[in-house]
């Protein structure tokens, strides 16, 4: 039996504002882990936290509806109003604990990256801001992730990642707690931005005696 271990680091511009950087995962059945990650266009305004929680909401109902289709999924936070006012970073994810595949579609510049064996290894994103414009048709992507590959997703408000030497540092079995922590206490930051990073793994539970043994998968 396999699970998708997850954890993320959230950094507002201000404590007294709204973020626009946002990460969430779903799990709506035992097979397949759906990841939502982006960054709202605009720093510390009101209209972030309102258009963050929509675009959350509609993302669930649209799986406790049963949707999986991430060109439907994405369809449906493109056209909320907040968005095609202002615009959106986004990352859309759906990942196969079966055959370790992820598949995405993603536009904007965030950073997006696979870690295995200290090989730090960017994922190609579309050019463009959703809601806005896209410089070429919408196209879903896929990588075969290998055991003990691990998944980062960073926002613009860092930039540490052309620092392979970093990673090389780094134990070989992080786990995404300890990868999150690890960059987020050496990270470069902006100043005048909000910061996320988010680092997931499928993990193998092996039932044991009674215990349960998680293993990197």
């Amino acid at each position: 039996m396999k699970k998708v271990g997850a954890y993320s680091w959230l950094s507002p511009l201000s404590e007294k504002a709204e973020c626009g950087d946002f990460f969430e995962i779903y799990e709506p059945n035992s097979t397949e882990t759906f990841i939502l990650f982006g960054d709202v266009s605009g720093h510390a305004h009101p209209w972030l936290g309102p258009i963050v929680k929509e675009a959350k909401a509609v993302s669930a109902n649209f799986f406790a509806q049963g949707g999986e289709d991430l060109f439907k999924w994405f369809e449906l936070i493109e056209t909320l109003e907040g968005i095609q006012k202002i615009g959106s970073v986004l990352f859309l994810g759906k990942l196969n604990l079966e055959t370790n595949m992820l598949s995405y579609l993603g536009v904007g510049d965030s950073k997006v990256y696979t870690w295995s064996h200290r090989t730090l290894t960017e994922l190609p994103m579309q050019a463009g801001i959703v809601g806005i414009y896209l410089f070429e048709t919408l196209a879903m992507m896929s990588v075969q992730l290998q055991p003990g590959c691990s998944i980062i997703l960073c926002t613009d408000g860092l930039s540490v990642f052309d620092q392979q030497g970093l990673f090389e540092s780094f134990p070989e079995k992080a786990s995404p707690e300890q990868l999150v922590n690890l960059l987020s206490s050496q990270a470069y930051i902006r100043s005048n931005d909000d910061r996320l990073i988010a680092a997931i793994e499928i993990q193998e539970v092996i039932e044991n005696c009674g215990d349960l043994d998680e293993r990197v998968s």
